[in-house]
Parts: C-alpha cells; structure tokens; sequence
C-alpha cells in the first residue's frame, strides 16, 4: 500500500523485521486458529448449499404461480421474485394491477380541500406493510445493480 511515504531500503528493514517478529504467532496458537478458520469455511460452504437448496425449492414452487413472470425482469432473481409473490398472496382475488398497486402502499398522497387537489411527494402509508418492504427492496436492487436508474428520468 502507497500513502506517499517514501523510506529506504535499511530503514524500511530496521521497521519490518521487529514487527514480523512481534506479530508471529506461536505455533500452537497459529494451529488452533487454522482449526478455527476450517470449521468456519466447512460452515460456509455448508450454508451455500442449504440456500442453492432452498432457492431449487423456491423456483420449483414459483414456477406454478403468476409471480414467477417477475423473474423475467432484470435482476429480480427467485428470491425477491418470491417474497414479492408471497406479499401479494393470491393474485386471482384482485380485481387488477391498481388494486396490487394500492395494495403495496406505493401510492402518492393526495390532498383535497374545497374541490381543489394536490399531490404531495411522499407515499402514503395505506397497504401491507411487508408488501411495501418487498417494493422497496425490489427497488432497491435495480439502484445498486444499475445505478443510472435512480437519476434517469423513465429509468
């Protein structure tokens, strides 16, 4: 790593061989660690395959529903494809697209006073709220896969 120091070869020497030394671990304890280390990389591997699993498990029960039309949008994967479906439940007793729409709570605020209307900025509050938190996490995928999305007007 550069920070723009510049040190000569003796003197970088003189630093580096006693902090070498003071950071050298015993080989007891460097055996234990390594130990500790195998179990916790045998556990993560573990996990990855319980959650490929679960993922095999989750478009097998997808696939025989509406949602998984949503896996067809870029990066929605299974995952947020399900919960999205899953915060919906079951799509056939809506009577269309505004009622799913009203039903996640996404829907501007209005005001109206004496026949006059206003819209407001924020989202009122109306809906299930995990339905909202599926939104907003879908959202949230497209803005950190695709940045230009939150600044690019229609995007």
């Amino acid at each position: 790593m550069n920070r723009g120091v510049v040190v000569n070869r003796c003197k970088a020497d003189l630093v580096i061989q006693p902090a070498r030394q003071a950071l050298a671990l015993p080989n007891v304890r460097a055996r234990a660690l390594l130990q500790v280390l195998g179990v916790d990389a045998r556990l993560m591997r573990q996990l990855d395959t319980t959650i490929s699993d679960a993922e095999e498990c989750l478009a097998e029960v997808l696939g025989d529903t509406p949602a998984k039309v949503l896996t067809s949008i870029p990066h929605i994967g299974v995952v947020r494809a399900s919960n999205y479906g899953g915060a919906v439940g079951d799509i056939a007793r809506s009577t269309g697209p505004d009622q799913v729409y009203k039903l996640s709570g996404l829907v501007p605020k209005l005001y109206e006073s004496a026949g006059k209307r206003r819209g407001g900025l924020a989202i009122s509050r109306m809906g299930k709220v995990e339905m909202r938190g599926r939104s907003l996490s879908s959202a949230g995928g497209f803005v950190r896969v695709i940045p230009t999305s939150a600044t690019t007007p229609g995007g």
